[in-house]
């Protein structure tokens, strides 16, 4: 029985005072009537009706309920708190830690940066120093044939010139397409039959040819500023001297507009005895040098003064008519007299 009453109103009677429900003391016997009665009241059903009619028992099962759901709830809350708590000092121990690793790796990159020590250049041999020279003696040639300008072509000067035209023009028009050895063969006997009055004719084309020659340089050279000029012929010297060959368009192009360069002391000197002494004119070469040469070291320093005063006046004249041509300083002068 008394298992029972615990399984049927366990949630009920846990809180009745047990001592106050029953009008005998609980250590006498209980009569089987009124164990009755009180296991009719501990039942499900009739336990609304008399929480209804008991407000002081049913405040105080509310109270113990909403404690024990306080308690309840509170304890997770601290729970979760702890998380959370934890989930920050993480997060700051490894935005700390990304920036320890990132100074340590600007440490490192910083001690990783070291000057590149200079490699030691190995000796060439003979073949690769030739090559060497060869690669750069073509790259120079190169850029003198850049530099040099093509002059357009020009018509024939000489009457044999003029009459080897004029007769391929011939063999052309009577459609003998001869080429090589056998070309050269018909045109010098075509010029050899020629008639006087044909080469005369041959003469007179060739001298015209000459003042139209003239005209189309002109033209051609105001297309081109007086420093390209200057340029072109410095590039036309220098490429003779690497290929070692005379080459008839490699010639200097005359350009009134460029500027003469001064004159020395000794070709000062020159110029005077040529006047004086016009008998030096129709000396060799050789003697005619040794002469002049002679004459000028027999000249006393006084006498000497007046040639290099002839000089610095042509070179006074030549930086400022270099400067409003040209645009720029001269790289060198010539010497102001030989010793």
């Amino acid at each position: 029985m008394p298992a029972t009453l615990v399984r049927q109103g366990g949630v009920f009677l846990q809180h009745l005072n047990i001592s106050d429900a029953f009008s005998r003391p609980v250590r006498q016997m209980i009569s089987h009537a009124h164990v009755q009665r009180l296991s009719m009241l501990s039942r499900g059903r009739l336990v609304g009706p008399i929480t209804a009619r008991a407000p002081l028992l049913s405040r105080s099962l509310t109270n113990t309920y909403a404690t024990a759901a306080q308690a309840k709830s509170s304890e997770p809350k601290a729970a979760k708190s702890i998380p959370k708590i934890r989930k920050v000092q993480a997060t700051k121990t490894k935005e700390t830690a990304e920036v320890k690793k990132t100074k340590g790796t600007g440490k490192t990159q910083k001690a990783t940066k070291k000057e590149p020590k200079p490699r030691r250049e190995k000796a060439l041999t003979p073949e690769q120093e030739e090559k060497l020279s060869l690669r750069e003696k073509k790259r120079q040639i190169r850029e003198c044939k850049a530099l040099c300008l093509s002059p357009p072509r020009l018509h024939p000067t000489a009457p044999f010139a003029v009459a080897r035209q004029e007769a391929g023009k011939l063999l052309a028009k009577e459609g003998l397409h001869v080429k090589g050895v056998y070309m050269i063969h018909k045109l010098q006997e075509h010029i050899q039959n020629l008639r006087s009055e044909q080469a005369e004719e041959y003469e007179r084309i060739a001298e015209e040819n000459k003042k139209l020659n003239e005209q189309i340089m002109a033209d051609w050279i105001k297309t081109y500023t007086p420093a390209q000029i200057r340029d072109a012929n410095i590039a036309r010297r220098k490429l003779v001297k690497l290929t070692g060959k005379r080459q008839s368009r490699l010639t200097l192009i005359d350009d009134p507009r460029l500027v003469a360069r001064p004159v020395p002391s000794y070709a000062h000197f020159t110029k005077t005895q040529y006047l004086e002494d016009p008998s030096l004119a129709n000396l060799p070469l050789l003697e005619r040098s040794h002469r002049i040469s002679a004459l000028w070291k027999a000249l006393s320093p006084e006498e000497k003064k007046a040639y290099d005063q002839a000089y610095r006046e042509d070179k006074e004249r030549y930086l400022r008519e270099y400067k409003e041509v040209y645009g720029d300083e001269p790289l060198k002068l010539p010497r102001a007299r030989r010793e």
